[in-house]
Order: structure tokens, then C-alpha cells, then sequence
């Protein structure tokens, strides 16, 4: 098939191969996406993005998709055990893995490889594993993010901003990611870029890749974060942070 495209309640999508259309897209509320396989998507692999809530998406592979293999926006949605790789920018204006935006997000056991930004002609994808930003979305609050695999990326393994928030007065609006035991390598300077973003918590991760210059960053107003257990590689500073986001900082790293 070309695509799968569901607009209704109570429905699951399961065992579909989808070819070179919009992939998979639902929009509604107790939603299931599970065991399909969705190849060279002309959008996003899997989304849900319109009224989402109570989602799962679970056990599919998704390949060489235009944006996004899974992009979610809504409330209590699930994303586990997916194979994604190879999402490219075509259309999109951008290249990565899974995208999450709302509440009550989790995102466990997925493996996540070989999105590139080299190969193109014009302004290459700022490839990254997870991203979340509130310009235009939904906020981002008590998201989970645990022992995924992100591997053969060319920028961060997760990037969480809030721009908009953080610049209009409203920093905290987007807040709460726990991010924890992942395994990521990748080209970046960072595995992990906070800003405008409390109370993110890093713990027991391991950050490798040959650029890296630091094992996470935290910027402009990302207070209250904490760093635990996380492995990286000799003579790699852990994290930096700057002087905004000092405030409930904790971590097990001696000073």
C-alpha cells in the first residue's frame, strides 16, 4: 500500500508494508501503529499529531521516511521497540528520528541508526535521534526517554528547546524530560543539547562519537537538570553548563 490514514477512535494498524506515500498517519484518540513497516514515507514515517491521545506505536520498522521516522504530539502517547533509520530531507525541513511534543510522552526501547546530513546539494538536515521545540507546538512536560539505541547520527541524540517559551517570558512552559539509559553515538559536539528547558535529567546514559566535545550542554534558563551515571569517553568533559542554568543543578561528577 501507499499510505494508511486514520481519522477515528478505537482503531489499530497493524501488519502493513506502505511504499513511497504519506506512510502512516493517525489522528484521534486510543490508537494503535504496531508491526507495519513503512518504506521511503513522501512525509513522516508514522505520526499522530491531530487530537492524539492515549497512542501506541510499537514493534514497527521505518525507513528512509522525508522528516521524521515517528513524529507525536498529544497527551499519554506511547512509542516503543521501533526500528527507525535512513529518514532523509526531501521536502521536509529537516532529517530525524522522533520528534515528541505534549504531555505524558514516553519513548522506550527503540533503535534509532544512519540518518546522515551529507549527500545534499543545498542546506543539509540537522540530523538528531529525539527533538522536541515549542515554536508552534504543543509544550513538552514529564516526558520519558529510556534505554534506546542511537547510533550512526550525525548531531545530537536529543536536542530539547523552547525557544519560544524561553523568549517571551514564558521559560518553564516546556520542562521535564528524564532521559535515561540510552546508548548513544554520534557525530555531534554534544550527545545531549538543553536549552531553555528545566528540569532535564540525564542518568545513566552512555555518550560516545568522535566530536564530541562535551557529553551534554545546558543553556539559557535550563535549571534544575541533573547528570548521573552517565558514561563518556576519556578526557570528554560530562557537561557544561552556563550561568543561567546553574540553579538545582546536580550531579555525581566531582568538580
Amino acid at each position: 500500500m501507499r499510505s494508511v490514514v486514520v481519522e477515528a477512535d478505537h482503531v489499530v494498524v497493524q501488519g502493513f508494508v506502505t511504499y513511497g506515500g504519506e506512510g502512516i498517519v493517525l489522528s484521534g484518540r486510543d490508537l494503535v501503529a504496531r508491526d507495519n513497516e513503512v518504506r521511503a514515507a513522501r512525509e513522516n514515517g508514522i505520526s499522530c499529531e491531530d487530537g492524539c491521545a492515549d497512542v501506541v506505536i510499537e514493534d514497527n520498522t521505518v525507513l528512509d521516511s522525508d522528516g521524521s521516522g515517528v513524529l507525536v504530539e498529544g497527551r499519554r502517547i506511547i512509542v516503543q521497540r521501533n526500528r527507525i533509520s535512513g529518514s532523509v530531507q526531501r521536502e521536509a525541513g529537516d532529517a530525524d528520528g522522533i520528534r515528541f511534543f505534549g504531555s505524558g510522552i514516553r519513548i522506550l526501547g527503540n533503535t534509532i541508526t544512519d540518518i546522515k546530513d551529507d549527500g545534499y546539494e543545498g542546506e543539509p538536515p540537522h540530523t538528531d535521534c529525539f527533538q522536541t521545540f515549542d515554536n508552534s507546538r504543543m509544550p513538552t512536560v514529564d516526558a520519558v526517554i529510556a534505554d534506546n539505541v542511537c547510533r550512526d547520527v550525525d548531531h545530537q541524540c536529543l536536542i530539547a528547546t523552547a525557544q519560544e517559551a524561553g523568549t517571551t517570558g514564558r521559560l518553564g512552559r516546556s520542562r521535564d524530560i528524564e532521559f535515561t539509559g540510552n546508548e548513544c553515538h554520534v557525530e555531534g559536539a554534544q550527545a545531549v543539547l538543553v536549552q531553555w528547558f528545566p528540569d532535564v535529567v540525564l542518568r545513566d546514559n552512555s555518550f560516545a562519537g568522535p566530536n564530541l566535545h562535551r557529553g551534554a550542554i545546558y543553556l539559557d534558563g535550563s535549571t534544575n537538570g541533573a547528570f548521573f551515571r552517565n558514561v563518556v569517553p576519556d578526557r570528554v568533559p560530562p557537561y557544561e553548563l552556563d550561568e543561567k542554568s546553574d540553579a538545582g543543578f546536580s550531579t555525581d561528577e566531582p568538580n
